[in-house]
């Protein structure tokens, strides 16, 4: 049977060395990784307002209020990044409420008022339901914390977050397919030549850099019972290298 990619060990201070800032000794590392990957397989929880526009004036109001204090107060520590427009959010609050007020008294114009007031509020809820989402997409193991303590509710199903680098073993004996997220730059797709390097020793070496067109690529001749560290990085026209990415260990 004809062999993919045979791994030849390579220990010259060039590609065999480990360079990635902060990811020596990996053995340490690898603890933080793990956790990072045990959040992301969990998926992270999204944020919901769970009103709308059509809900009553009084409650609207006092809903909105409640998300901004909660945001605000931070006490939780979770929303250390600003909400950018916290003061207009404030603003928006106590000049809806006064629109509210003042539709008591009478008056169709006021009434139209009082909605305009009120679809820019909500234009401001959305806009807060977007920053929290943010913020526990980055934070999936605390995303529903994150959610919940911005007094907004959880959508029923989290969405799953692929990981920049998976390995798992292949069909034929000492196979390990690894792939990876396509590149983007600015967004788009870009034309890509990916690298990819093992190491057998904890990463204290690295093998020599194997090249594809595509985000996956089969190593073969992998030996069974040994912790086996994986890591690419990517090439494109437009934004050049990247870095190493933390790599991932792979036992078969």
């Amino acid at each position: 049977m004809k062999k993919k990619n045979s791994v030849k060990r390579n220990t010259a201070s060039g590609n065999g060395s480990f360079h990635c800032t902060g990811l020596s000794p990996v053995d340490k590392e690898m603890e933080k990784f793990k956790l990072i990957i045990l959040t992301i397989a969990m998926g992270y929880k999204k944020a919901k307002l769970g009103f709308t526009i059509k809900t009553a004036d009084s409650e609207f109001w006092s809903n909105s209020v409640a998300i901004a204090a909660a945001i605000r107060l931070n006490k939780s520590g979770y929303y250390s990044k600003k909400f950018k427009d916290m003061y207009k959010w404030d603003a928006l609050n106590i000049k809806f409420k006064k629109a509210v007020v003042s539709v008591k008294l009478g008056g169709l114009a006021k009434a139209e008022i009082k909605n305009t007031i009120k679809i820019e509020l909500k234009g401001m809820l959305d806009d807060a339901v977007s920053y929290i989402n943010k913020l526990a997409r980055k934070n999936p193991f605390n995303s529903e914390a994150i959610v919940t303590g911005a007094k907004l509710l959880t959508c029923g199903k989290s969405r799953r977050i692929k990981q920049d680098l998976e390995a798992r073993k292949g069909k034929i004996e000492g196979e390990v397919k690894l792939s990876t997220i396509a590149e983007k730059v600015n967004g788009r797709y870009v034309r890509t030549r990916y690298y990819w390097q093992c190491s057998m020793d904890g990463g204290n070496t690295w093998s020599e850099s194997f090249l594809s067109d595509g985000a996956k690529y089969t190593f073969t001749d992998m030996p069974t019972g040994v912790k086996i560290f994986f890591r690419k990085k990517t090439l494109t026209s437009k934004g050049g290298h990247s870095a190493w990415c933390a790599p991932v260990d792979f036992t078969l």
